[in-house]
């Protein structure tokens, strides 16, 4: 979304900042050296930015999401009102003009210039503005503006569904929402105290245990572990049954959320003849279900310590690809409370799409070292993107007998 304005107003650098107060009078005060007592400086404009006959194009998406999230979100801590925003002038400038939107003579008249994507239901363009907070734009930044980043995990945004709490970063754990609904599984998991307690077995007992085998009671770097369990099948075998036991947990979420899940089996979808090519299935339908993936890793610390977790991924849409354009889509992930992001850990050159998600979901920064690299589940769900109609509350209590859901 831009913000265009006319030519009249650009005889100084301006500041730009984003209004989250109602009060008009003490938006900006000269005694508080060029502050915005009631503002958050976003960024900066300069004579040089200028676009000729419009002055300068400024790009607000993240302001306007942030007016977006607050108007649709009964929880006030995402996003902010929309009060507008201010361009404040600087270097003492004197020579400031201001025209009103009613101003006689048409080209003085200042004006916003929107664009934007149509997303429905299950089609969702790259939009990380949506989601990540927004820093002021200073020499140490600072969360500015509050979106869904810390109301959100890796799942969370799989699912499209956010914490509506207001106590910082929340991690959804698989199956928490589902706790208790009937899936005859073997597992018999009736709290959040069980739940947590079963990844913990996986994570610290029967990875562990496997390691210890395969490196024969002998430490080494964690920056070895990759080359003694990549290809070992104890650990294979151990990381499918953490990866089954998920999959189980988020068929229990489907229940309550009222979606439907299953597994592709990757031989259809993945073309190993082309490298590792992501192949829509014939019997995808784009106008009610969406694709996510999953991967597992294991982060070494030592022979008697380290952490177990998954990782997921959200198929944005057939199209969305900019790099292959026709059917290919973007694939986008956040990592914990990190920004959304369509690129593996730091590997900023590294795009995810339909050509690449199966060799780059691994593609972590060494920072997570135990991993197979074939075990990458896809996963078809009937769960939409209408994220304003999905929340849930805190369910971490280990006598919980189910998260909350709202929709």
């Amino acid at each position: 979304m831009k913000l265009k304005a006319t030519t009249s107003i650009f005889t100084s650098n301006f500041d730009l900042y984003a209004v989250i107060s109602n009060v008009p009078y003490i938006f900006y005060n000269d005694n508080n050296k060029g502050k915005a007592k009631y503002c958050k400086y976003l960024k900066s404009l300069s004579k040089e930015s200028s676009t000729g006959d419009f002055g300068w194009s400024i790009d607000i998406t993240d302001l306007a999401n942030a007016w977006f999230n607050y108007s649709h979100c009964g929880n006030t801590s995402e996003g902010i009102p929309q009060h507008g925003f201010k361009l404040v002038a600087k270097d003492g400038c004197k020579t400031l003009e201001g025209y009103n939107i009613n101003d006689s003579v048409n080209s003085n008249r200042p004006y916003f210039w929107f664009t934007y994507e149509y997303s429905d239901d299950y089609y969702l363009p790259y939009v990380p503005e949506r989601y990540n907070n927004v820093m002021d734009n200073v020499s140490k930044p600072t969360i500015s503006i509050q979106n869904f980043q810390d109301k959100m995990n890796c799942y969370a945004y799989a699912l499209q569904t956010y914490y509506n709490g207001s106590d910082g970063y929340y991690e959804l754990y698989p199956g928490e929402i589902g706790i208790g609904a009937n899936t005859s599984d073997r597992y018999g998991i009736d709290n959040f105290g069980k739940l947590q307690d079963y990844y913990l077995v996986y994570s610290k007992n029967e990875v562990r245990d496997v390691i210890k085998k395969i490196l024969n009671n002998h430490n080494i770097y964690s920056s070895q572990i990759q080359s003694y369990v990549g290809n070992n099948e104890d650990f294979c075998a151990v990381m499918n049954d953490y990866m089954v036991f998920t999959e189980n947990q988020m068929k229990k979420d489907a229940i309550v959320m009222n979606f439907n899940i299953f597994k592709y089996s990757n031989e259809n979808i993945i073309d190993s003849k082309n490298s590792n090519k992501f192949v829509l299935p014939n019997t995808f339908n784009e106008n009610t279900e969406r694709i996510i993936a999953m991967i597992a890793y294991y982060n070494y610390n030592n022979l008697y310590e380290g952490s177990l977790s998954m990782h997921y991924y959200m198929r944005n849409g057939n199209g969305t690809c900019p790099i292959h354009q026709g059917n290919c889509s973007i694939w986008s992930n956040k990592m914990g409370s990190d920004i959304v992001k369509n690129y593996p850990g730091n590997n900023t050159t590294k795009i995810l799409c339909d050509e690449t998600i199966y060799n780059y979901a691994y593609d972590l920064d060494n920072k997570f070292n135990g991993y197979n690299k074939d075990l990458v589940y896809f996963f078809n769900i009937t769960k939409n993107t209408d994220i304003y109609n999905s929340s849930f509350e805190n369910g971490h209590d280990r006598t919980s007998t189910g998260t909350s859901y709202h929709h």
